[in-house]
C-alpha cells in the first residue's frame, strides 16, 4: 500500500519493506479526533481507507474545513523521522 502513496515514489522495494516492517497499522471509528492543532509532530499518517477531515474551529466551536483527504493521502509529514502510522476508518 506505502507503494503508492505520493511521498514514498522515490523508495525502492527494500526500502519499502523495512518501511511497512516499522509502521503501525491503528484504526479510527468514524468522526474521531486524530491530532489536535498544536499536537506534536511525532507521527505520519497514511490513509489506507475511509476519509479524514482536515479542519480547525473559531472560538465558538464553528468548524472551517480545510481539506478532506482519502486512501492513499497523509498528514503530519512535519515529522518525517517518526514513526509511520497506517489510518482506517470502521
Amino acid at each position: 500500500m506505502l507503494d503508492q502513496v505520493e511521498i514514498f515514489h522515490g523508495l525502492n522495494a527494500e526500502e519499502l519493506k523495512a518501511l511497512e516492517a516499522s509502521s503501525t497499522t491503528r484504526a479510527f471509528p468514524k468522526n474521531t479526533v486524530v491530532i489536535h492543532e498544536n499536537d506534536p509532530a511525532d507521527s505520519l499518517f497514511v490513509i489506507e481507507s475511509g476519509k479524514v477531515k482536515v479542519y480547525c474551529s473559531d472560538k465558538n466551536g464553528k468548524e472551517f474545513i480545510m481539506n478532506t483527504l482519502s486512501a492513499g493521502d497523509y498528514f503530519g509529514e512535519l515529522a518525517p523521522t517518526a514513526k509511520t502510522k497506517v489510518a482506517n476508518e470502521t
